[in-house]
Formats: C-alpha cells, structure tokens, sequence
C-alpha cells in the first residue's frame, strides 16, 4: 500500500529546501524596496530562484518550504526570461472597500 499526501492547494506551488539567500535594496537608480532572492533547491535536484519583495519574516538557510508562487515575465538584456515570485495574501489596493 503507497502512502500519499493530499493538501488542499490551489496555484502555482514551489516546494524544496533553501541554500542560500541574498538580501539588496531595488531599483539600482533609485533603491528604496528590500528584496530577497532565495536559492531553492526540490528532491530532484533542480534548481530555483525565488524572488520576495519586502518580505515581512526571512526564510532560514536549510528550511524546507512548500510557498505559493506566480510567474512575472520580462524582456531583460537577452531577451524574454521571467522571475519566480512569493504570492503573499495582501489586500487589494485598488478601489474602496464597501
């Protein structure tokens, strides 16, 4: 009999263990955003790059983390790429709540 996991989740989901993390101020011209890349490694031994901008708590090195992420496509230097990004639970900022 197999053993399996069921976990209510909907989205886009990066799971693995942190290796490394870089902290620095964005945009370079004018920096006022804390932004934190952290290197995720999964069980299959690929490697990701996950972006937090003004993370509210930092992730420790040798944490395993199961997080919502999205996807942010941009055109860079040498072409289309995209960034992997922590979907935080924030409130809308558009509009007026009634």
């Amino acid at each position: 009999m197999s053993r399996t996991t069921v976990k209510e989740a909907k989205g886009l989901r990066l799971s693995g263990t942190i290796e490394a993390r870089v902290k620095r101020l964005v945009p370079k011209d004018n920096p006022k955003t804390e932004s934190v890349t952290y290197t995720v490694n999964d069980e299959n031994g690929n490697t990701y790059y996950l972006q937090d901008y003004s993370p509210e708590s930092y992730f420790e090195v040798g944490e395993s983390i199961d997080v919502p992420v999205y996807i942010k496509p941009y055109v860079g230097n040498k072409g289309i790429a995209y960034t992997i990004n922590l979907k935080k639970a924030r409130k809308s900022s558009r509009g007026e709540a009634f």
